[in-house]
């Protein structure tokens, strides 16, 4: 079982903890809180506040996480995706 599945499946789940563990992860990897959230189709304040742990992690939440971080490797793109501007 990947690694942010099994922090979440736990009954009792420490969501600051996790998300901070989560966010080492995202950073460890160079990848911009913007390209996951991207990724997983959600807002960069949204990803933020998870991370941070002030809402709470899903399992729905963490498989889209997971699938995120290995897309962005999987693509070698891990920085910020450049803006139309």
């Amino acid at each position: 079982m990947p690694l942010v599945s099994r922090m979440v499946s736990k009954l009792e789940i420490n969501h600051e903890r996790t998300g901070a563990r989560m966010r080492e992860l995202r950073k460890s990897r160079e990848i911009s809180l913007r390209s996951i959230a991207t990724e997983m189709g959600y807002s960069p304040p949204y990803i933020c506040d998870i991370e941070l742990g002030r809402r709470n992690w899903t399992k729905e939440l963490a498989r889209k996480y997971e699938a995120a971080l290995q897309s962005i490797k999987n693509r070698g793109f891990a920085k910020a995706p450049p803006s139309n501007v």
